[in-house]
């Protein structure tokens, strides 16, 4: 288990999240959550969770119950989100494998089995079939520990050596020339953006990643013990809040964009990088896809658009 993972399950694990009045309620029983109306913080454009995939009625109710329960349980949004859409791989199976199944009572090791077959044949990668197999298997694991599927047969298991795992890689670093292009100054300058270009100097500069950055608070320096500044950011990837020591070229270009955001939103914003679009108050920040479309359109263009 991960630090990350220690950290979670050492905290209380309520049944369910409490809900704050009807309009919460009205949501958890919709098919399609939506985690503004949750209050629930998450990244620009990652506050849905679908659950309407999942054919069976009974299989629908019990993820969206089980995704309630792991938000209480202190795991992110997007890890209960995602449980919709591999659940939705599971219910593919029982509607075209084993539509004799009417309720989690009919899941015998029997099913199980063949449901293990039935994934080394579909198209979907080694790393899909991997995570879709571990949700199923701890979808099994947590209603037979909360009794929260009465009269799942005991046998209903997913065994660790069962799920597949991808092999592992060497990283994959990008190439020096790619590199120099991102670095070129007469490249950035290309740029007329400058949220957009501080941003690509921060990557560059530190290695986060992108959803990373695009969440960053307003002042995300911290000095260090010997006073050197470093930056303070949440790892959505493990789950843990980190701090990476920053070169003078990315606190200056922080600074920068600091003061470029005061004189945009002079009444303040929380986000180091706000949204640009339709952000009068400041108060949206930087959509990570925003800036895959505007990347992608510097590359093929030497030079990026206004935003």
């Amino acid at each position: 288990m991960t630090s990350a993972g220690a950290a979670r399950h050492l905290r209380p694990r309520p049944q369910i999240v409490d809900g704050v009045g009807d309009k919460v309620e009205a949501e958890f029983a919709k098919d399609c959550w939506d985690a503004d109306v949750l209050g629930i913080p998450t990244r620009r454009g990652a506050n849905i969770a679908q659950f309407s995939a999942i054919q069976q009625l009974w299989l629908r109710e019990a993820v969206k119950e089980w995704s309630r329960f792991r938000l209480g349980a202190g795991y992110s949004y997007s890890t209960a989100a995602a449980g919709g859409q591999n659940m939705a791989r599971f219910s593919i199976f029982l509607a075209t494998r084993r539509p004799e199944v009417i309720d989690h009572t009919g899941l015998t090791r029997e099913v199980i089995e063949h449901f293990l077959l039935w994934m080394t044949t579909t198209k979907w990668s080694v790393n899909t079939r991997s995570v879709t197999l571990t949700f199923v298997k701890v979808f099994l694991d947590w209603g037979r520990r909360h009794d929260t599927l009465p009269g799942l047969p005991v046998n209903a298991v997913i065994y660790e050596e069962e799920v597949s795992r991808p092999a592992d890689r060497l990283p994959q670093f990008v190439p020096e020339f790619v590199m120099a292009q991102l670095e070129s100054e007469t490249n950035l300058a290309q740029i007329h953006s400058p949220s957009l270009r501080h941003l690509i100097i921060v990557l560059v500069e530190t290695g986060i990643r992108g959803g990373d950055a695009t969440s960053l608070v307003f002042n995300p320096i911290i000095a260090d013990s010997t006073g050197w500044p470093c930056l303070r950011f949440d790892n959505a990837k493990v789950g843990v809040e980190q701090l990476v020591p920053l070169s003078a070229k990315a606190a200056d270009t922080i600074r920068a964009q600091q003061d470029y955001v005061r004189s945009v939103w002079p009444n303040g914003t929380p986000w180091l990088f706000p949204g640009i679009l339709d952000n009068d108050d400041g108060a949206k920040q930087y959509a990570h896809a925003s800036l895959s479309g505007q990347l992608g359109r510097w590359q093929q263009t030497g030079a990026c658009q206004p935003f």
